[in-house]
């Protein structure tokens, strides 16, 4: 009897696609829908309805991605290697594991910027690293990526995947109960979820120029300026520009355009089934001359990630959670009720097709809300604004309280 095939709902899907690497039949497809997302799409025609990509989709599955018997516990880290470091987006976490992982013959997963397309590699040399370094922005495709890393620990490899906690969520569902030579290292991000790519096209068809690569944190003036966006262009005569508070940061920072699933994320959990979470430290205050250079969160979760730490090149100094979540509260806030009532979420893929480039800066950056004729739309920005402070204040103080009654 064949299996039914339901895949996640527009609403539910994270666009892991670990669907895609499932198939036997390469019967399903990614593409980028009308909202600027990407989606599985199943070829009827070809689908032999094993029901395989159903058993490694980590929400059809209802795959739990919380471990509350875990100890997981954060720390302020930051790597030894300065060089390395600078050429990260915050304290050079994962660079420092991947150096290490590399240096003892393993491989490492991770998100490389390919023009304008960020796509998930494996890199098995510590001079590929730069490929996977630094943040990116944008949905990630990781279609090939779980055959991969599946094929690296049949060889009895080292393995360590960075990457969102879906699609960590993803490799584990695609990986299942096998046993494998090989050793899987996971390390998952505090992650504000994914923008459309809507606010990206509008803003390279604004800029009216060939686009070689972007840069999502500039950090030639250091950490602490590089909220900025570097386009390196085609052009001859101008070989790179830096934006601040452009559209593509905007949409990314409001969270109006983000998918469904990132607006309601069931994987913003404390404690996770990945070895290590990480993160900026944003709002710390015992480290202020690090800053510059930057400064990374690392949440451990398991004994193997605790090892991991020790044996990599970093300073590492022990946190508390209440430090930890003053500005990373999407560690475990990840229902965000109040947006839905934005209009500028509501209708986001319709504006982004009739609305001028300045008028969307207006909507999505806040840029001239001040301006005649913009004030009901400020107020109730900030009224939405302020709503929802208040409900992942409530959130992450109830965290924290369960987390003392743990410790007591």
């Amino acid at each position: 009897m064949r299996t039914k095939i339901r895949l996640a709902s527009k609403n539910t899907c994270t666009g892991c696609l670990a669907c895609l690497d499932s198939c036997p039949e390469k019967a399903i497809h990614a593409c980028v829908r009308s909202n600027g997302h990407l989606y599985p799409e199943i070829d009827s025609g070809v689908c032999v309805k094993c029901g395989r990509c159903m058993e490694v989709c980590p929400v059809v599955s209802g795959y739990d991605y919380q471990d509350i018997a875990r100890r997981s516990e954060p720390y302020a880290v930051w790597a030894n290697d300065d060089e390395l470091r600078m050429q990260s987006a915050s304290g050079g976490l994962f660079a420092a594991l991947a150096v290490y992982v590399l240096s003892q013959g393993g491989v490492v997963a991770g998100a490389s910027m390919e023009g304008i397309e960020v796509r998930h590699i494996l890199i098995s040399g510590i001079y590929e690293l730069y490929k996977i370094q630094n943040s990116k922005y944008q949905q990630v495709v990781s279609s090939g990526i779980y055959k991969a890393v599946k094929e690296a620990l049949r060889q009895g490899k080292t393995v360590l995947f960075g990457g969102t906690s879906c699609q960590i969520a993803g490799l584990s569902c695609f990986l299942g109960e096998n046993k494998f030579s090989g050793h899987l290292y996971t390390v998952d991000m505090i992650c504000s979820g994914f923008p459309s790519l809507l606010a990206l096209e509008s803003f390279l068809k604004h800029e009216a120029g060939p686009v070689q690569t972007i840069i999502y944190r500039d950090k030639k003036e250091g950490c602490e300026k590089g909220q900025r966006l570097s386009v390196i262009f085609k052009k001859e005569a101008e070989a790179e520009k830096v934006y601040a508070g452009d559209l593509v940061y905007a949409a990314f920072g409001t969270h109006y355009t983000h998918r469904s699933c990132c607006l309601n994320c069931r994987f913003a959990v404390a404690r996770r089934k990945a070895d290590i979470t990480m993160g900026d430290f944003w709002g710390d205050t015992d480290f202020p001359e690090q800053h510059y250079k930057g400064l990374s969160l690392a949440i451990v979760h398991t004994d193997r990630g605790r090892d991991l730490l020790k044996r990599t090149d970093l300073t590492v100094h022990s946190s508390a959670w209440e430090k930890v979540l003053k500005v990373n509260f999407r560690l475990v806030y990840g229902k965000f009720s109040f947006l839905k009532f934005h209009p500028a979420r509501w209708f986001y893929p319709w504006l982004f097709t009739h609305c001028s480039y300045g008028i969307l800066l207006k909507i999505y950056r806040g840029a001239g809300a001040y301006s005649r004729g913009w004030y009901p739309y400020l107020v109730f920005c900030k009224m939405i604004g302020l709503l929802e402070k208040l409900q992942r204040g409530r959130v992450v103080l109830k965290f924290l309280k369960r987390m003392k009654y743990y410790e007591d």
